[in-house]
């Protein structure tokens, strides 16, 4: 699996955007009304913060209030963001639509909660991204509680590298939509039920070279790479192609799917491939994960020969086990040495393999255990502790420099 100098990623480029629900925590939101009664200096977001509204359905007044409240976690996250990762950081938010808050009934004080999604600037595999996304989570966990569900999502843009402006060459493109379709059915095995089949994260077989993917067992994988191949050897673009790759095709089984598990869609526009099918985060170290994950998806398939591979299978699909050695390799042998210092990756693949083991049956987890698995990530870097262990949680990461002290940020921020 060595890489080839025509295709290989050279340092990609990444970005995460984590979709998340957040609340303020008891405590913080007694300290802000005593601060408010007692008329001490605050940023204007908490001086206007509406403690008694909920995320519930209303008329029109009420969602104009709900959506200024949203408007005021965006200013508090960046606000948060900018004390702690300093000027120019690049992290963002925005508010989207598909966090519906108003459907929360697992947390506590469920109308409570506030969806929001956070968007990293391109950070450099090789670059010290773990330590910014565990500043992240920690600067506003100190403020907010977390909450996922199934209405949260995790996806990773990544780009070819060596630069942030980088662009992907055909040959590139190519490989990742073969091994999109190669590796489904080993995927879908470390995935938990809810992303398997999902409407804005379906397989790649929904647009392109679906007959011959449903025929691998009688005819192999050799139509299936040899239709990608062709589409690719046509005089077009890789816009072109990316739109092909993206295009969905009617099924009967299949009739609300809206994007595909990886997305050629970002590409004219961001210059980015898209792994849009893992789940929600609540940790940080879950969404460091989740980022090796589709960067070793990508590079892995970059430098995989796949006409070898597909003699290798022959009429077979490739299992979990397959996937998760690659994957392994690929963080080894084609990423930044930095991309994987501090994580054991396989320990977590082989996790989810047996985490989710009969997912494809009944769903393991529901909402609240996937949650105490997260808080047990936040705490102490582990999902579960043995019967009768305890741990002190990490250290907290060092605070980087900042231009606004806690208590005068502004009321500004750009989402």
């Amino acid at each position: 699996m060595s890489a080839h100098p025509s295709t290989g990623l050279l340092n990609p480029y990444f970005g995460i955007e984590i979709e998340i629900f957040l609340r303020l925590k008891p405590a913080v939101e007694e300290n802000i009304k005593e601060k408010i009664r007692a008329r001490k200096r605050l940023p204007d977001y908490w001086k206007t913060w509406d403690f008694n509204l909920e995320n519930s359905q209303g008329d029109q007044r009420h969602e104009d209030k709900k959506m200024k409240q949203l408007a005021r976690v965006g200013y508090a996250i960046l606000d948060l963001l900018d004390q702690n990762l300093g000027e120019g950081h690049g992290w963002g938010m925005a508010n989207d639509q598909s966090l519906k808050g108003d459907l929360l009934t697992e947390p506590s004080n469920p109308r409570k909660w506030w969806g929001a999604e956070i968007i990293s600037p391109p950070l450099a595999a090789g670059s010290n991204w773990r330590a910014d996304i565990k500043t992240v989570f920690a600067s506003l966990g100190n403020v907010f509680d977390f909450w996922t569900n199934d209405y949260c999502s995790c996806h990773v843009h990544v780009s070819p590298g060596p630069k942030n402006n980088s662009k992907y060459t055909m040959s590139q493109l190519m490989q990742i939509a073969k091994g999109a379709l190669f590796w489904e059915d080993a995927l879908k095995q470390i995935l938990p039920h809810e992303r398997r089949t999902n409407r804005y994260a379906g397989p790649n077989w929904l647009a392109v070279a679906r007959q011959e993917y449903m025929s691998v067992s009688c005819h192999g994988w050799k139509p299936v790479f040899d239709k990608i191949s062709r589409l690719a050897a046509r005089p077009t673009s890789t816009a072109d192609f990316a739109k092909k790759m993206t295009i969905i095709e009617p099924d009967p089984n299949h009739p609300e799917t809206r994007y595909l598990s990886t997305s050629f869609s970002p590409l004219a526009r961001l210059g980015t491939v898209e792994f849009r099918r893992q789940a929600g985060v609540a940790s940080a170290q879950t969404a460091i994960h989740r980022v090796l994950l589709a960067l070793t998806l990508y590079t892995s398939a970059v430098n995989l020969n796949f006409d070898r591979e597909g003699e290798r299978y022959r009429k077979k699909h490739p299992d979990e086990n397959a996937l998760i050695d690659v994957l392994c390799r690929s963080l080894e042998n084609n990423l930044p040495a930095k991309a994987g210092w501090g994580v054991d990756f396989r320990a977590w693949l082989e996790q989810c393999a047996s985490d989710y083991e009969s997912d494809e049956e009944y769903r393991r987890f529901g909402e609240r255990e996937i949650n105490e698995r997260e808080g047990n990530m936040r705490r102490y870097g582990t999902v579960t502790l043995a019967i009768g262990e305890t741990r002190e949680p990490p250290a907290p990461p060092r605070r980087k420099h900042s231009r606004r002290g806690c208590g005068g940020a502004s009321d500004k921020g750009k989402m």
